[in-house]
Protein backbone atom coordinates (compact mmCIF):
# COMPACT_ATOMS: atom_id res chain seq x y z
CA UNK A 1 0.00 0.00 0.00
CA UNK A 2 2.87 2.34 0.78
CA UNK A 3 4.29 2.13 -2.73
CA UNK A 4 0.91 2.91 -4.29
CA UNK A 5 0.32 5.88 -2.01
CA UNK A 6 3.88 7.13 -2.48
CA UNK A 7 3.21 7.30 -6.24
CA UNK A 8 0.18 9.46 -5.43
CA UNK A 9 2.16 11.76 -3.13
CA UNK A 10 0.21 10.51 -0.09
CA UNK A 11 2.78 8.31 1.64
CA UNK A 12 3.46 10.56 4.63
CA UNK A 13 -0.27 10.94 5.34
CA UNK A 14 -0.62 7.14 5.11
CA UNK A 15 2.41 6.61 7.35
CA UNK A 16 0.98 8.93 10.01
CA UNK A 17 -2.50 7.39 9.81
CA UNK A 18 -1.38 3.76 9.89
CA UNK A 19 0.85 4.24 12.94
CA UNK A 20 -1.78 6.35 14.70
CA UNK A 21 -4.24 3.48 14.26
CA UNK A 22 -1.66 1.00 15.50
CA UNK A 23 -0.45 2.92 18.54
CA UNK A 24 -3.77 4.45 19.60
CA UNK A 25 -6.27 1.78 18.52
CA UNK A 26 -4.16 -1.37 18.55
CA UNK A 27 -4.72 -2.07 14.83
CA UNK A 28 -1.35 -3.40 13.67
CA UNK A 29 0.14 -1.66 10.64
CA UNK A 30 -0.43 -3.78 7.54
CA UNK A 31 -3.46 -5.58 8.97
CA UNK A 32 -6.62 -5.57 6.90
CA UNK A 33 -8.52 -3.60 9.58
CA UNK A 34 -5.77 -0.99 9.70
CA UNK A 35 -5.59 -0.68 5.91
CA UNK A 36 -9.37 -0.35 5.57
CA UNK A 37 -9.54 2.33 8.26
CA UNK A 38 -6.58 4.19 6.73
CA UNK A 39 -8.30 4.27 3.37
CA UNK A 40 -11.52 5.46 4.97
CA UNK A 41 -9.77 8.22 6.90
CA UNK A 42 -7.91 9.31 3.76
CA UNK A 43 -11.01 9.12 1.51
CA UNK A 44 -9.39 6.42 -0.66
CA UNK A 45 -10.98 3.43 -2.39
CA UNK A 46 -9.66 0.42 -0.44
CA UNK A 47 -10.37 -2.10 -3.21
CA UNK A 48 -8.59 0.07 -5.80
CA UNK A 49 -5.53 0.51 -3.56
CA UNK A 50 -5.33 -3.24 -2.81
CA UNK A 51 -5.67 -4.05 -6.52
CA UNK A 52 -2.83 -1.67 -7.40
CA UNK A 53 -0.67 -3.02 -4.57
CA UNK A 54 -1.08 -6.55 -5.95
CA UNK A 55 -0.01 -5.59 -9.50
CA UNK A 56 3.22 -7.16 -10.72
CA UNK A 57 5.07 -3.85 -11.19
CA UNK A 58 4.24 -2.82 -7.61
CA UNK A 59 5.44 -6.17 -6.28
CA UNK A 60 8.67 -5.84 -8.30
CA UNK A 61 9.27 -2.40 -6.84
CA UNK A 62 8.57 -3.73 -3.34
CA UNK A 63 11.06 -6.59 -3.89
CA UNK A 64 13.66 -4.13 -5.20
CA UNK A 65 13.16 -1.83 -2.21
CA UNK A 66 13.53 -4.81 0.14
CA UNK A 67 16.80 -5.89 -1.51
CA UNK A 68 18.13 -2.34 -1.36
CA UNK A 69 17.25 -2.08 2.35
CA UNK A 70 18.92 -5.42 3.06
CA UNK A 71 22.03 -4.31 1.18
CA UNK A 72 22.13 -1.20 3.40
CA UNK A 73 21.86 -3.37 6.52
CA UNK A 74 18.33 -2.29 7.45
CA UNK A 75 16.39 -4.60 9.71
CA UNK A 76 13.38 -3.98 11.90
CA UNK A 77 11.01 -1.09 11.74
CA UNK A 78 11.13 1.73 11.65
CA UNK A 79 14.58 2.17 10.14
CA UNK A 80 15.76 5.28 8.33
CA UNK A 81 18.67 5.63 5.95
CA UNK A 82 20.44 8.81 4.96
CA UNK A 83 22.97 7.87 2.34
CA UNK A 84 24.75 4.88 3.85
CA UNK A 85 24.01 5.91 7.46
CA UNK A 86 21.28 3.83 9.17
CA UNK A 87 19.12 5.00 12.09
CA UNK A 88 17.05 2.35 13.92
CA UNK A 89 13.88 3.09 15.90
CA UNK A 90 11.41 5.93 16.03
CA UNK A 91 13.51 7.59 18.73
CA UNK A 92 16.25 8.11 16.10
CA UNK A 93 14.06 9.91 13.55
CA UNK A 94 15.16 13.36 14.73
CA UNK A 95 18.81 12.25 14.51
CA UNK A 96 18.26 11.10 10.93
CA UNK A 97 16.65 14.43 10.04
CA UNK A 98 19.56 16.37 11.57
CA UNK A 99 22.07 14.13 9.80
CA UNK A 100 20.28 14.69 6.47
CA UNK A 101 20.64 18.45 6.94
CA UNK A 102 24.43 18.29 7.20
CA UNK A 103 26.47 19.42 4.20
Amino acid sequence: MGIVLNKRGRYLAYFEETYKLWFLSGLEAGSEDNLQKCCGAMALDYDDIVRQAAEENTQLQYDGNTRKAQDLGVFGAPSFSVGKEIFWGDDRLEDAIRFAGKD
